[in-house]
């Protein structure tokens, strides 16, 4: 192409970016039929002819384009229907992504994970049984395991036998060693299902924009990370963040979770939880956590966005209505977990849920009313926090004193050997505070909240009629801080709304 026909980079300013699209994509079709020709002329040239004399006109154009336009760099850019690397014979396609992205790079070539073609069981669950219960505030009553000889459901995050103890604050404190999650696989679902055509696709949507940061954001975070631009990286965070945050209310299906490559190890959500396919990048924990957390969701085909799903919402009484009827697990409900197990399995730090039902759903506590969750056997599996003003707890945080249940007969009540048995075992509990728990600076601002692991390492017989214990717990170290405020806090503002919007509806807290 003669100097004087090459294209000058126009004013961008007030140009959309799709815009910006058209304005460029005669000069893009021209430059590749140009090449195509080339290539032509070369294959009947002798072979000493010197090649590095030919430029890619298309290349160039690409350059002066810069950020206006999407094109890969490599040809058969268009995404395959498996998670195998692209046919490198596919030919070159614009594919316009929706929405601007300032100071992004053309894409290039994913590398694709040999793990991703690994084949991988869906998850199999039972149908749950049921507890009629209502899901009002905690008390000290004891609720045993649904059914205790059930083992737990496998979860797409792999889990090995154990791991070493976590350094403790108490140098002589001995603790029980708790799973950890290892490298991820896309589910056996995921990868049998193929990308929808051109024209099934339709205009990109809010759904659309909003998944699409979350995976270009990923891997502008990459570069960013290379070039070591930190005020941008920040930036990048916050915008990962508040997408994931809005994922997680959005409806999607398996065709938009294939076409965006989300659940890809190297192009989505694992590539901003699992180390090994971050490049380098260090995100911030609380992303982490949210990432895992709605990964985890959707690999087990968790598509609703309801706050209350897998909940059987009950009656209030009025005059119309003369019963009342309190909320329930649906026994016809999937998605159940049961949590009948010693630490965090498939739970995350911060995981959040708008009352106590939605927590036994799933799996962060195992009795509908009861403040304590276990078994003779096992010991206490979780507490919750909730606050009540019958018993002396002090909640510090890190530290914390929490009461079993007053006996009636002269013995320690049930509940109460549930946590004895935690000091025996150096088995950990989940704790799960409440909106309503004493301690505002770790209060959540609505719902129930997980926040971690700690250890029961003593008692003492405060009220030796009622046989009321109080026991010493130490939230155990090298977990994520505890997300009660800062960027990190959860709720999030997306799921206050929501739950602000079941409150308006029923006319009282749903916890």
């Amino acid at each position: 192409m003669a100097e004087s026909n090459k294209p000058t980079r126009p004013d961008f300013t007030g140009m959309t970016y799709l815009e910006q699209v058209r304005y460029w994509r005669p000069f893009v079709r021209e430059a590749i039929a140009g090449e195509r020709s080339t290539s032509t002329h070369l294959k009947d040239s002798p072979a000493s002819a010197p090649t590095d004399s030919v430029v890619p006109v298309a290349t160039s154009i690409v350059a002066l384009a810069g950020d206006a336009t999407s094109l890969p760099t490599t040809a058969g850019a268009s995404r395959p229907d498996s998670c195998a690397a692209p046919d490198q014979s596919q030919t070159t396609k614009l594919t316009p992504v929706g929405v601007p992205a300032p100071a992004i790079t053309p894409l290039k070539r994913r590398a694709t994970d040999p793990a991703d073609d690994a084949p991988v069981q869906k998850p199999k669950f039972k149908q749950p049984l049921t507890k009629n219960a209502s899901a009002s505030k905690a008390s000290r009553t004891p609720t045993q395991s649904l059914d205790p000889a059930d083992p737990v459901p496998s979860l797409p995050s792999t889990l090995t036998a154990s791991r070493p103890a976590v350094a403790s604050g108490s140098k002589s404190l001995q603790q029980a060693p708790v799973p950890q999650r290892t490298t991820p696989k896309p589910p056996a679902w995921y990868e049998k299902t193929k990308l929808p055509t051109a024209r099934a696709r339709g205009k990109p949507s809010v759904v659309d924009v909003d998944l699409q940061v979350i995976g270009d954001g990923a891997r502008r975070c990459k570069e960013l990370f290379a070039q070591n631009n930190k005020v941008d990286l920040s930036m990048r965070f916050t915008s990962i963040a508040d997408a994931i945050h809005k994922a997680k209310f959005h409806q999607v299906d398996r065709k938009i979770l294939r076409q965006r490559r989300l659940l890809h190890n190297d192009s989505g959500l694992p590539q901003l939880f699992a180390q090994e396919f971050s490049g380098g990048v260090d995100y911030p924990f609380y992303i982490k956590a949210d990432a895992e957390e709605l990964y985890n969701k959707w690999c087990r085909e968790i598509f609703e966005t309801d706050l209350l799903r897998g909940i059987k919402v009950g009656k209030i009484k009025s005059m119309v209505n003369n019963e009342a009827s309190s909320d329930k697990l649906d026994p016809e409900y999937p998605g159940r977990v049961k949590g009948t197990f010693h630490g965090d399995h498939h739970l995350v730090n911060g995981q959040w849920f708008p009352n106590q039902l939605c927590a036994v759903r799933d799996g962060a506590h195992n009795s509908a009313q009861g403040g304590i969750s276990g078994n003779a056997k096992s010991g206490a599996w979780s507490i919750i926090v909730a606050g009540n003003s019958t018993y002396p707890d002090i909640d510090e945080g890190h530290n914390l004193q929490y009461c079993g249940t007053d006996s009636k007969d002269g013995e320690p009540t049930e509940a109460t050997k549930f946590l004895l048995t935690n000091i025996e075992t150096k088995q950990p509990v989940r704790v799960i505070r409440s909106c309503r728990c004493k301690n505002a600076q770790y209060r959540p601002a609505g719902g129930y909240r997980y926040d971690g692991l700690y250890d029961v390492v003593s008692f003492e017989k405060i009220d030796p009629t009622k046989q009321e214990y109080r026991f010493k717990l130490f939230r155990r170290d090298g977990q994520d801080p505890i997300r009660a405020s800062g960027p990190e806090v959860r709720p999030t503002l997306q799921e206050m709304r929501e739950y602000q919007k079941i409150q308006d509806s029923r006319g009282y807290l749903v916890d």
